[in-house]
């Protein structure tokens, strides 16, 4: 007993120790702000040197997000002296320049119209450069029994049924109806073979197949051992029961003829095909021929292309052929026509990306290093050259963007009134380089321009000035074999008058 009353007295004594503390605490905080440093202060010191206060939210205060705008144009602001504050002026505040540029699509082709006069004007420079002559025909009228012999004697040949023509190439194969176009391959496969004499495989009179003759020898320039003339046998009726064929003395040794005839093209073909543009190819085409064919009238052959791609001298019909079955050997849509230049005369007709142009070769080789009959338009040529026959039915030449490109050897071309600086020019060119060697693709580099040079960019898009399509992008588009594409220009200050532009390019 006695130990449980120590024990209880002992307990009742610590409690009242404990109260009187807290009250002495309590009564003074000093001494409670003592006695929690001394048992906390020390790891409230390290929790501080580990945690950050996060700041108290401003509810002014409006965070700026980034923008995507790729570049930040900023006007050069000079620097305040002695104290005062100078305000840039706001006169110039450039703007991003986004050039969207489609190759024009292949516009309706118009029908050529024909002047309203026969009469032309030959200059002097050319007159007596022509010489083409048109398809002679030696028809003979023989008696029912004589054409039904023939009936009996002779074989079709080679109909040429499996041929196709594409008509970007064999307009005039086009322009025939269809029972034509079956004589027309017949024609043409048993001209290939050296064919002499043959009946038709389709019913034809006499009249009609002038006209499908000079279809094919029109069209296939790479039939140079074939003369400008044929033969027909007709009965009473006009029905034909025999044609035949003249050829000329390359037929003699076909295979070695053929063999120099390529030979000779593919000297001119190597150096083309690693050209960029249809443009190009056609110009050194047009310049090779001119250097290595001479005119003569009295030519052997002159009425083919092997005359002038072997034998360097022809007349225009021999220029104009050997010029057609270089383009065609490029995949470039090119025509012989036929007409009038005060006597017969022949020329081309290219298609450049959906564009027509006359091409007089024969009238351009008159003097060295001429070009004034290089691309031209039917108005240009209208006192000139007048189509006959099937060629008035060849597409208009209305062609200008690859026209009056060249200049004449020895003569300075006149300038006309500078549209845009040089400083723009060789920013042009430089853009259009870069255009030409990606090709089809995206591509972004840098530039640095005079400020001037960034405000004549800008300034001729703001107001709609489209000849840079014209005069660069379009021509550049076609070298890359692109048709589309979309640069964005944007400018940034470097120096007060020097600014870098970032250009995007997209081509496709």
């Amino acid at each position: 007993m006695k130990i449980l009353r120590r024990l209880f007295y002992g307990i009742s004594l610590c409690i009242f120790l404990v109260c009187v503390a807290i009250l002495a605490f309590t009564s003074n905080p000093e001494w409670s702000e003592k006695l929690a440093n001394a048992l906390y202060g020390e790891k409230e010191k390290q929790e501080e040197s580990v945690t950050m206060e996060e700041p108290e939210e401003d509810n002014d205060f409006e965070v700026s997000q980034p923008q995507n705008t790729p570049m930040v144009y900023a006007t050069p602001t000079p620097e305040p002296q002695g104290g005062e504050t100078i305000q840039t002026p706001d006169e110039y505040k450039p703007i991003t320049i986004d050039i969207k540029t489609v190759i024009p699509q292949r516009a309706p082709v118009g029908t050529y119209v024909s002047p309203l006069t026969d009469k032309v004007t030959i200059p002097e420079a050319v007159s007596g450069f022509s010489g083409y002559m048109e398809v002679e025909a030696k028809p003979e009228e023989v008696t029912k029994v004589q054409a039904d012999a023939l009936e009996t004697e002779l074989d079709v040949g080679d109909t040429g049924s499996l041929l196709v023509f594409d008509q970007r190439f064999y307009p005039y194969y086009h322009m025939l109806n269809d029972s034509e176009k079956e004589l027309y391959r017949q024609i043409y496969a048993n001209a290939y073979g050296v064919v002499e004499r043959f009946k038709p495989c389709v019913e034809v009179f006499s009249t009609n197949v002038g006209r499908v003759v000079e279809a094919v020898l029109n069209d296939n320039p790479v039939l140079f051992w074939v003369e400008n003339s044929y033969g027909c046998k007709y009965g009473p009726d006009g029905r034909v029961a025999e044609i035949s064929l003249q050829y000329n003395e390359a037929a003699q040794k076909l295979d070695q003829s053929r063999q120099k005839f390529e030979e000779r093209a593919e000297g001119i073909l190597s150096v083309a095909r690693n050209l960029k543009s249809n443009y190009e190819k056609e110009k050194y085409v047009h310049d090779k021929l001119a250097t290595m064919v001479e005119y003569v009238a009295d030519a052997p052959m002159n009425q083919s292309a092997y005359s002038a791609l072997v034998n360097g001298k022809t007349v225009c019909a021999g220029y104009a052929k050997a010029f057609q079955y270089l383009m065609q050997q490029l995949d470039i849509p090119c025509f012989y026509c036929r007409g009038y230049s005060g006597a017969n005369h022949a020329w081309n007709i290219i298609d450049l990306y959906g564009d027509y142009y006359n091409v007089d070769l024969t009238w351009d080789d008159a003097k060295p290093g001429n070009y004034d009959y290089f691309n031209k338009t039917d108005k240009e040529l209208q006192d000139t050259h007048i189509r006959k026959g099937a060629s008035i039915n060849l597409p208009a030449c209305n062609g200008e963007l690859y026209g009056e490109l060249e200049t004449n050897y020895g003569e300075e071309k006149e300038e006309e009134e500078a549209s845009y600086s040089a400083g723009l020019k060789l920013f042009y060119s430089r853009l259009c380089e870069r255009i030409e060697d990606l090709g089809t693709g995206s591509a972004t580099y840098s530039d640095l321009l005079d400020l001037a040079v960034w405000k004549e960019l800008e300034t001729a898009y703001t107001n709609g000035n489209i000849s840079f399509r014209e005069d660069y992008l379009i021509r550049s588009l076609h070298r890359a074999g692109a048709e589309y594409c979309l640069i964005s220009l944007s400018a940034e200050s470097v120096t007060e008058n020097a600014y870098e532009v970032k250009c995007s390019i997209i081509v496709r």
